[in-house]
């Protein structure tokens, strides 16, 4: 139900069109749901996740000044329960019989544009920025895996079949793009999930 990742995402751009990447970084996640009349709760550890993607520009319009993009990935996390409860109670868990994996994919396509600071075709910057890229778009997304959790004496409770509740998302944000190629970026997600993102970029 709820998880922070902390990734770095390494991506190269081909012929100004294509852009694969690939993404690695650390998780944390908890789970709840109800079993027999009783809650029960995972919380795993930190621990390591990736995954790959690919964006393409599909179309550049020069007037009005818009992009259209499309977007997929894959990430795959693969955590171990460190914290168990069942009605409330932490019980004692056999971590090494415990399982906390999802495996997730997304496509998306998103519009946007750019708006110059200092004005069509200037290169003043304002606080540091010269340009905002604002975007909107829409998401598919499911999400598959596996959770159990295996306390000490042999019992074992797990949710079942996991997947989304919603598939189709809406997602909208804003980058600031800086000097040399510095930009920053926050992103909200709503519908299928409800996250924020900030994400700091460098290009080379």
């Amino acid at each position: 139900t709820d998880a922070y990742w902390s990734m770095t995402k390494f991506s190269w751009v081909l012929f100004n069109r294509f852009e694969p990447y690939f993404r690695i970084g650390v998780a944390h996640m908890e789970a709840k749901w109800t079993e027999a009349g009783a809650e029960v709760k995972i919380e795993s550890d930190t621990n390591l996740t990736w995954g790959f993607g690919g964006k393409v520009l599909i179309w550049d319009f020069k007037k009005p000044r818009l992009k259209l993009v499309g977007d997929g990935f894959y990430r795959i996390t693969d955590l171990e329960p460190e914290t168990g409860y069942y009605a409330g109670s932490k019980v004692n868990i056999d971590t090494a019989k415990s399982r906390f994996y999802l495996r997730e994919w997304q496509v998306s396509l998103l519009a946007a544009t750019e708006i110059d600071v200092g004005g069509p075709g200037r290169d003043e910057e304002v606080m540091g920025v010269s340009s905002v890229i604002p975007y909107i778009g829409l998401s598919y997304s499911d999400v598959s895996g596996r959770m159990r959790l295996t306390w000490t004496s042999g019992v074992f409770n797990n949710p079942g079949v996991i997947e989304a509740d919603n598939n189709l998302g809406l997602f909208a944000g804003v980058e600031f793009v800086g000097p040399n190629s510095v930009s920053l970026n926050v992103e909200g997600r709503f519908i299928d999930e409800t996250a924020i993102t900030t994400g700091l970029t460098a290009l080379f």
